[in-house]
């Protein structure tokens, strides 16, 4: 029999329904049915009448345990509602008192803002934005951010035409940026269509250019004007780069670079010069004190290159692309670029066949090596220097290759690029080479201790 628990109103004390505990839910069904009810569960026969009212009994006694089942299920599913809710109000209590715990508050001020520095450190070689979203943190590191100049030191200044809008909206930005950056020194951003920028974005950044360490210019016409820079003339005392990019270009620009003491690298676009002008004329549509830039990168056609490192002795650091159409004219024999500084270099197929000597060159770098591998002995020879390291872009291995690696005994360190080959193939290739070849020494890849093989390529 199933042990109830009776319930009484609490304001007239009568006794409500009475509804069995759990436990006497819980228990085993009580078997009470004879052996011909017994008989009639594993068979299709027909009851008899006599069995017919302990059948009914039967019945209507598990619809009352089923209803009474149902119901303690509703009442178990509400306080385990109630449980869930109220457990994950103690787990967000006890989060949020462990989080006074947490290390991260007892990181250093000055270690906050390394690891700020190198999140947006990325962002800085595109037109970078400035760090907003780092103060949406926490209000301490809020504090933080607003405080290191060098997060709010890299500008992107719009000098395409803006709406009125756009405007009111960027000027403020730009002055609570400019403000932050304190003392540090500024890289600016600044895209150039053919307009002159809004007079109060010059008016609010010019005056800062005392404080340019990098100007990059992104010109989007080339028939734009740049005259807007004028004012800087005479006041670019920490400018250490010029980066002038996007495609071609005609319109020169101001003499204001030249009094840059400290300019040191420099990159500048293809410049076709209109009317026929003479190549002489790439020096000086963007006029720089070239003998002292040490790095420097170009894209130009073949002879404003040879203008170009005859006029910068001191580079260190070199990029050159030769982009023409025209076949390439061969220098005069007389023609010779000495840059006894240069240590880097990275030169196309067509710029193996500058006349560069360069007796301290440690590591060339080509791309496109397919075409050019056969040209890359005659100008290390050219060079007269002892090559260290040497980086090929898309290079095949074969027999040039091997050639050409024999010839370069002072080699210790060579980079392989190409999407066709692993490492295990270029290591298969350089095991077999140094297997079959007359003389061992002469191989770099047979001293596998002296130099340093990498190849990148499929995964």
């Amino acid at each position: 029999m199933l042990e109830v628990t009776t319930q009484v109103c609490c304001n007239c004390g009568a006794d409500l329904k009475a509804s069995p505990s759990l436990t006497a839910l819980l228990e085993p069904l009580s078997d009470i049915s004879s052996p011909d009810i017994a008989r009639l569960l594993s068979t299709n026969d027909v009851p008899q009448d006599a069995d017919i009212p302990l059948i009914q009994q039967t019945i209507s006694g598990a619809q009352d345990r089923l209803r009474a089942v149902d119901a303690r299920i509703l009442t178990l599913q509400a306080a385990l509602a109630q449980l869930v809710k109220r457990r994950a109000e103690i787990v967000e209590h006890r989060r949020e008192h462990r989080a006074i715990l947490s290390p991260v508050r007892r990181v250093p001020p000055e270690l906050v803002c390394k690891i700020f520095d190198l999140l947006t450190a990325p962002s800085r070689h595109r037109l970078p934005r400035a760090p907003w979203r780092l103060g949406w943190i926490s209000r301490t590191w809020r504090q933080y951010a607003v405080e290191y100049p060098p997060l709010w030191s890299y500008l992107t200044v719009p000098g395409y035409h803006l709406g009125e809008n756009s405007i009111t909206a960027c000027l403020p930005a730009l002055k609570s940026q400019l403000c932050r950056s304190g003392s540090a020194l500024l890289d600016i951003f600044w895209m150039i269509d053919n307009c002159r920028p809004d007079s109060r974005v010059l008016d609010l950044v010019l005056p800062y250019s005392s404080s340019w360490r990098s100007l990059s210019l992104t010109i989007s016409y080339d028939d734009a004007v740049n005259d807007w820079l004028e004012p800087v003339r005479g006041k670019l005392d920490h400018l250490e780069k010029l980066d002038v990019s996007r495609g071609l270009y005609r319109q020169p620009i101001p003499d204001v670079f030249t009094t840059a003491p400290n300019l040191r690298q420099v990159r500048l676009p293809l410049y076709m010069p209109s009317g026929g002008e003479p190549p002489l004329l790439y020096r000086t549509f963007i006029p720089v004190s070239w003998e002292q830039i040490t790095h420097y990168r170009g894209d130009s056609p073949f002879a404003q290159h040879i203008e170009i490192l005859r006029s910068a002795p001191n580079l260190e650091n070199c990029a050159l692309y030769v982009v023409q159409e025209a076949p390439i004219s061969p220098a005069p024999p007389d023609t010779t670029l000495v840059l006894p500084q240069l240590r880097r270099l990275w030169l196309d197929q067509d710029g193996l066949l500058l006349p560069i000597v360069a007796s301290n060159l440690e590591e060339l770098c080509c791309p496109y090596s397919k075409w050019l591998i056969p040209r890359i002995l005659p100008f290390i020879w050219q060079a007269s220097c002892t090559l260290q390291r040497l980086i090929l872009w898309r290079s095949p291995l074969g027999v040039e290759l091997t050639t050409t690696l024999r010839g370069l005994p002072s080699l210790t360190y060579l980079l392989l690029v190409n999407e066709r080959h692993d490492e295990a193939d270029g290591l298969a290739f350089f095991y077999h080479n140094a297997r079959m070849g007359d003389d061992h020494r002469h191989l770099p890849a047979s001293q596998i201790d002296g130099v340093r093989i990498c190849v990148l390529g499929k995964s």
